[in-house]
């Protein structure tokens, strides 16, 4: 599905009485799920073994 029948798609099924930052923030979602799902395809992944390390370098005081 290209990228303005995702986003036609999206808006339809908002409320009609949508405003425009309520579109544009559907419209920046489904931007930022494309990105996520480009950067996997290519291998730009975190482990959750990796987060749960840097979380905890975080956290420990």
């Amino acid at each position: 599905m290209s990228a303005k029948e995702s986003v036609l798609q999206a808006i339809h099924r908002l409320p009609d009485d949508a405003d425009y930052r309520a579109i544009a923030e559907e419209i920046a979602f489904l931007a930022a799920l494309e990105q996520g799902d480009q950067d996997i395809q290519v291998g730009r992944v975190v482990s959750n073994e990796d987060v749960r390390k840097k979380l905890e370098s975080w956290t420990s005081s």
